[in-house]
């Protein structure tokens, strides 16, 4: 009778921790960054060098990008240093390139492009993650993980995170001077400009600099 129990209490440890099978439909979900699964890729980096062949990689953790060379059989070639890497494609995934966090940050760290827009440039950045295999990718994320996205704005240069962009109608002119038309409607709050539970600040920070390439074209 203990053993059942003792074998029940492990059965419920393992599924707490993410061991479960898969909800149907997910089964054969990508898990490779969870479990370093070599996949097909391309790295280029800053020194003008390229390597084309079998990576794995994992977006949180250690984030080491791992080089197995064209057959997928040598040694691993360890790549650590964000700021030495111009971008980073694995197949099935995406492609992954450095940025801040913050814009001030001394770091790069490698996020995943999401969308490229006129007037910026998104990702995400995978902040936290269970380390455990098993665990799925649901709509281009990991189940139980948290992101942050992070946008880098064309025009200024400078990478703006979803979590530092507060009270956009007071500070909007801080990221966009170049289109009052724009900005003032931000800051009168007009209907479609400003924040709501639809629409939060990084999210009318965004349409701003978006529309601002046609309202304000250079």
């Amino acid at each position: 009778m203990k053993k059942i129990m003792s074998l029940a209490f492990l059965a419920l440890i393992f599924t707490s921790l993410g061991y479960a099978q898969p909800a149907p439909g997910q089964e054969g979900i990508l898990v490779s960054e969870i479990t370093h699964e070599k996949k097909k890729g391309k790295l280029v980096l800053v020194n003008g060098e390229s390597h084309e062949g079998i990576f794995s990689y994992k977006e949180y953790g250690d984030r080491i990008i791992y080089y197995y060379g064209t057959s997928g059989n040598d040694k691993a070639i360890k790549f650590e240093e964000a700021k030495e890497i111009v971008s980073f494609t694995i197949e099935g995934r995406g492609t992954f390139y450095p940025i801040k966090l913050r814009q001030d940050a001394t770091v790069f760290h490698m996020a995943l492009l999401i969308a490229e827009e006129p007037g910026y440039n998104l990702y995400q950045f995978c902040q936290a993650a269970q380390g455990i295999a098993g665990f799925k990718i649901v709509g281009g994320r990991i189940q139980g993980s948290k992101y942050e996205q992070i946008a880098y704005h064309k025009r200024k240069e400078v990478f703006i995170s979803q979590v530092t962009v507060k009270k956009i109608d007071k500070t909007i002119n801080e990221y966009v001077d170049y289109c009052p038309e724009l900005t003032a409607k931000v800051a009168k709050k007009e209907k479609g400009w400003k924040k709501s539970l639809l629409m939060r600040d990084f999210q009318v920070l965004l349409k701003v600099i978006r529309e601002a390439e046609t309202t304000c074209p250079q």
